[in-house]
C-alpha cells in the first residue's frame, strides 16, 4: 500500500502558494533601473507617428490664430505702372501710382479705407489741349455691416472657433503624449514581470530537479515511498513547462515593448531590473479612488469633447448668421483734383 506524506505535501503547497503571490504582486511594482525607462520614453516619443501629427497639428492650429489675427492688423497696398498705347499717328503713355491702406476693426466688424490714386497721361496727338494731363483723388471710405457681421459677431465668433481648434490640438497633443507615456510604462512593466517570473520560475526548476535527484537517492535508500519520487519528478515536469511559458512571455512582452517604442528588437536586448514589493490593500484602494477622482476632473480626452462641442455650436451660430441678407452701411469722402499739373483742383 502506497502512503503519502501529507506533511510534505501541505509544505510543498503553502511553499508553491507563496511563489505564485511573489511572482504576481512583481506586476505593480517599478524598476530600479528607471533610466532604462526614460530611454525608453524618450525614443517613444520621437518615433510615434501619432504624436508627431498631433505636434504638426498644434503648429497649424497656432498659426491659423497668428493668421485670422494679422486680418486686424492695419493693411498697406502700393501699387504702380506704365501703359503705352500705340494710336495710329500717336502714342498714348500712362503712368499710374497708387496707395491705401485699410483697417478692419475686431469689435465692430466695420472696415476702414484710406486710398489715394494718381495717373499722368503724356500723348504725341495734336487734338489734346492739356499735355501732359495728371489726375489725383484721395478717398476716405467706411463700411459697417448692419445684419450679418453686427458689431463683429461673425468675427468674434470665427476667432473663438479657431482658439478653440488651437486648444483641442493641444490637448490632444497633450492627451496621445500621455497616452503614449503610460503605455510604454505598462509594456515595460511587463517586460521587467516577465523577466522576473522567467527568473522565478527557473530558480523553482532547479531547486524541483535538486530535491528530484535527492529523492531518487533516497528512495534507492528505501527512505521515501515511490509516491514521494513520482510527486517531485511531476514538479520538476510542471516547472519545466512554466519556464517555456515563461520563456515565451519574455519574448512576446519585449517584441510588445519594441513595437510601441517604435524600434526594432534587434536593436533593443536592455534586460529590466525590477523590484518586488507589497502594499496593503485598504491603501492601495484609497489610491485607486484618489486617482479615480483626479482622473475624471483632469481627462483630457472628455475636455476634447466638451471643446468639439462648443466648436460645433459655434459653427452654427456662423451659419445661422450667413443666411440673413447682407445690409452695410457704407460713408464715403473724397478729393478729386484734374488738370495740367497737380495744383489744378
Amino acid at each position: 500500500m502506497i502512503k503519502i506524506n501529507k506533511k510534505f505535501i501541505r509544505i510543498y503547497l503553502v511553499f508553491l502558494s507563496f511563489i505564485i503571490f511573489e511572482a504576481r504582486g512583481s506586476f505593480a511594482a517599478d524598476t530600479d533601473n528607471y533610466n532604462s525607462i526614460e530611454k525608453c520614453i524618450q525614443i517613444g516619443l520621437k518615433n510615434n507617428t501619432g504624436l508627431l501629427k498631433a505636434k504638426y497639428d498644434l503648429k497649424s492650429a497656432n498659426e491659423a490664430v497668428k493668421s485670422y489675427r494679422a486680418l486686424f492688423e492695419p493693411a498697406i497696398n502700393l501699387s504702380g505702372g506704365r501703359t503705352d498705347i500705340d494710336a495710329v499717328g500717336y502714342d498714348i503713355v500712362k503712368d499710374g501710382f497708387s496707395a491705401g491702406i485699410k483697417k478692419q476693426f475686431y469689435k465692430t466688424g466695420g472696415q476702414l479705407q484710406l486710398s489715394s490714386e494718381n495717373e499722368k497721361t503724356d500723348t504725341s496727338s495734336p487734338l489734346s489741349s492739356i499735355n501732359p494731363y495728371y489726375s489725383s483723388e484721395v478717398s476716405l471710405s467706411y463700411i459697417q455691416p448692419l445684419t450679418e457681421n453686427f458689431f463683429g459677431k461673425n468675427i468674434k465668433t470665427n476667432m473663438n472657433q479657431i482658439t478653440i481648434g488651437k486648444d483641442i490640438s493641444l490637448m490632444s497633443f497633450i492627451y496621445i503624449k500621455q497616452q503614449l507615456v503610460n503605455t510604454i510604462k505598462k509594456a515595460y512593466a511587463e517586460y521587467a514581470y516577465a523577466h522576473k517570473n522567467l527568473r522565478i520560475n527557473k530558480e523553482k526548476l532547479d531547486r524541483a530537479k535538486k530535491l528530484f535527484a535527492l529523492n531518487k537517492q533516497k528512495f534507492i535508500d528505501g527512505l521515501i515511498e515511490e509516491v514521494d519520487l513520482i510527486a517531485t519528478e511531476a514538479a520538476v515536469t510542471i516547472n519545466e513547462a512554466a519556464t517555456m511559458k515563461a520563456e515565451t512571455a519574455v519574448e512576446f512582452s519585449h517584441d510588445n515593448l519594441c513595437y510601441i517604442v517604435g524600434v526594432k528588437p534587434k536593436d533593443y536586448n536592455t534586460e529590466p531590473s525590477t523590484k518586488i514589493y507589497t502594499v496593503s490593500i485598504n491603501h492601495t484602494k484609497a489610491i485607486a479612488e484618489d486617482i479615480l477622482k483626479n482622473a475624471l476632473e483632469n481627462r483630457q480626452d472628455l475636455k476634447i469633447l466638451k471643446a468639439q462641442k462648443q466648436k460645433i455650436e459655434m459653427d452654427y451660430s456662423i451659419n445661422k448668421n450667413k443666411k440673413l441678407p447682407s445690409v452695410n452701411l457704407i460713408t464715403r469722402y473724397g478729393i478729386l483734383a484734374e488738370g495740367p499739373d497737380y495744383n489744378a483742383t
